[in-house]
């Protein structure tokens, strides 16, 4: 299935040719969680994220439907 990828923050400096705009277009396999994604564009678990799926933020544990808009926050910390 096909799944519309938006990287924001420092998470794009490691996609040559990233358009924001556009972002990108990734395909994996039918059922995929969204950890699954996470593997497939090189973010790490250990990285300190927060994602979006159609303007809602979800677990990495919930599976993905084709043509679904993925936003991939990088999450900030103040104090």
């Amino acid at each position: 299935m096909k799944i519309r990828v938006k990287l924001f923050g420092t998470l794009h400096q490691d996609v040559p040719g990233y358009d924001h705009n556009r972002g990108l277009v990734v395909e994996i396999p039918d059922e995929s969680r969204i950890a699954d994604l996470l593997d497939h564009v090189e973010i790490s678990p250990s990285e300190n994220v927060s994602v979006a799926v159609n303007s809602c933020i979800r677990k990495t544990y919930e599976v993905l439907r084709e043509g679904e808009l993925v936003n991939i926050f990088v999450v900030l910390a103040s104090g």
